[in-house]
């Protein structure tokens, strides 16, 4: 059983894993082009894998399409950390 600071254990959110189990699935082989036949989890409209920097571009176009406001990754990435040592979890 792996533990450690990077590791959760997901049978805690069956919800979580109920819908990434459909997704991987049913909807991420609709996505791979027939000749692709990799194991990466987030894949392009194409069915490549996503890269870095189309992993940011997506989550951009993204946050851009439903907030109007253009933010990069590593702005995400601070507020989710300041919130979380804000919060109760942080003491852990």
């Amino acid at each position: 059983h792996v533990r450690g600071v990077d590791v959760t254990e997901l049978s805690s959110f069956p919800w979580w894993t109920d819908l990434f189990q459909l997704y991987h699935k049913t909807y991420r082989p609709l996505l791979l082009a027939r000749h692709l036949h990799h194991d990466y989890v987030f894949v392009t409209r194409g069915g490549e894998p996503f890269t870095a920097s189309y992993f940011s571009e997506f989550i951009s176009t993204l946050m851009h399409r439903h907030t109007g406001k253009r933010v990069a990754t590593n702005l995400l990435r601070s507020s989710f950390v300041t919130h979380f040592y804000s919060s109760d979890a942080a003491q852990d």
